[in-house]
């Protein structure tokens, strides 16, 4: 007998070689293309994100831009509830505190996210036009967005889910969660398997901080206007009105009742004195601080941070309201914060909106001919 082992034939060898290389083939080829398919996925994703993020940027830069260059400085549009691109405004308020966004009111074409789906909008109703509040960084204010305030939200809806059938106007078929309740004025930015929302929103601090330099350019010309034509500033008014100069006062309220040493509109030394715009004592104669140089003093005033320093006068905005404010009052320290509400009111402090924090906000704007 022979007892020497069976040994493979070299066919049966290469065989099994094969077979086991075959194998390792399909599955690295099986994973590869599971992997090129998923970035292929992910991609799209990052680019239908991408997309909206720069739809939804021009509709939040053209809502400002209405906001800052409307005849009443700080009013934005009612929601479109009816699919025209037109804002629908009711009677002191809107059809809705939460619809389409109403393209052609703001100048833009028709405006759909990535996947084709027309932008959502709701805004604080004490800002739109037909509100009867005063339209002032000291307004009252309930809309927010993950609990901070906000003057408006832009929502592109995204792909629809599973359950969302896309009939139009129907909020629940293109928002989700708190997105798409009952609540028009709270709103999220979180995203989930089940909320696929993307949310733009516009902080109450910043936005009022730009309708303010809005505000001060305008009073700006208007006194500067006034010195051209009388030869000197208006006496200030008291802080908290009444809003009618004080005779040699040089810092408190601009006296948009009655100006002197010459009154609005009547003849000057070398000409006609100016006339406030009726929306600047409408919405903010309670809000502004003014401080002012004569002639004969020329530069009295300092302003720490301003390229425009030292001025013949400045101008104060003061603001949303921070922690510790109350208003409407008479106090300074309501409204303005740091050395801006101390005497003597010669020395100021100026900072962009973009540096503005949770204890300083005021806009300073410098007092030049």
């Amino acid at each position: 007998m022979n007892n020497q082992p069976l040994k493979a034939k070299p066919y049966e060898t290469d065989s099994r070689g094969f077979a086991i290389l075959m194998f390792l083939t399909i599955v690295t080829l099986a994973m590869t293309t599971l992997l090129v398919f998923e970035t292929s996925v992910n991609g799209q994703r990052v680019d239908r994100v991408l997309v909206s993020a720069q739809v939804l940027s021009r509709a939040h830069e053209a809502l400002n831009g209405y906001a800052i260059t409307h005849g009443t400085p700080g009013t934005l549009p009612c929601p479109d509830t009816d699919g025209d691109g037109i804002e629908n405004p009711a009677a002191g308020s809107c059809a809705s505190q939460l619809g389409l966004l109403p393209y052609k009111t703001i100048g833009l074409p028709e405006t759909d996210d990535s996947s084709g789906a027309m932008l959502w909008y709701a805004v604080e109703l004490n800002y739109v036009n037909n509100a009867a509040s005063a339209r002032n960084s000291s307004t009252a204010s309930s809309l927010s967005v993950d609990g901070d305030p906000t003057a408006f939200v832009v929502i592109a809806p995204g792909p629809p889910l599973d359950v969302q059938e896309r009939k139009t106007l129907v909020v629940s078929d293109f928002l989700e969660g708190i997105n798409a309740d009952a609540n028009l004025a709270s709103y999220s930015r979180s995203q989930t398997p089940v909320q696929n929302d993307q949310v733009s929103s516009q902080g109450k601090g910043l936005y009022w901080s730009l309708i303010e330099r809005r505000v001060l350019a305008e009073t700006r010309l208007l006194l500067n206007d006034y010195r051209t034509a009388c030869g000197e500033y208006p006496w200030a008014a008291p802080f908290g009105g009444p809003y009618i100069s004080t005779v040699a006062l040089q810092a408190g309220g601009i006296p948009l009742a009655t100006a002197l040493p010459f009154d609005w509109g009547s003849i000057c030394l070398a000409g006609t004195a100016p006339t406030p715009p009726g929306w600047l004592a409408l919405n903010w104669q309670d809000q502004l601080f003014y401080s002012m140089c004569t002639t004969t003093q020329g530069n009295c005033v300092t302003i720490s941070g301003s390229p425009d320093s030292p001025a013949t006068g400045a101008l104060l905005a003061p603001g949303m309201i921070l922690a510790g404010q109350a208003r409407p009052g008479a106090l300074m320290q309501q409204y303005f914060e740091a050395s801006n509400r101390t005497l003597p009111y010669t020395a100021f402090e100026f900072a962009t909106p973009l540096n503005h924090t949770a204890t300083y906000n005021d806009v300073t704007r410098a007092l030049t001919p």
